[in-house]
């Protein structure tokens, strides 16, 4: 079987004035939302939806490489870090699985 392939990115979430902002660090993308729960979900969708155009363009290296993405053929451990920022902030990390390249990856 392929093996499965990863990337992991950071998401940053902050309130402004009665709703939730958040981006997606290493792509850009952003959005908001009043509920933070809703936020988090439309993030991911768009993110994918980011990624996925990225491949149908032929992009997805460049902009990888470009934004130090790196592909993953283990899912990588979850790591907790504890950062002095804001009440209002919150970031985490999300592993994303890209079924586009299983297959493709040798590393």
């Amino acid at each position: 079987t392929n093996p499965k392939v990863y990337i992991t990115l950071t998401y940053e979430y902050h309130k402004e004035h009665d709703v939730w902002v958040g981006i997606c660090k290493e792509t850009g993308t952003a959005t908001s939302h009043e509920s933070l729960k809703e936020l988090e979900k439309q993030l991911g969708e768009l993110v994918l939806f980011h990624l996925d155009c990225l491949e149908s363009l032929g992009e997805r290296d460049r902009f990888f490489k470009e934004n130090n993405i790196k592909l993953h053929v283990i899912r990588p451990k979850t790591e907790t870090i504890k950062l002095p920022i804001p009440d209002n902030v919150f970031i985490q990390t999300r592993t994303h699985r890209l079924p586009a390249l299983e297959g493709a990856c040798s590393n």
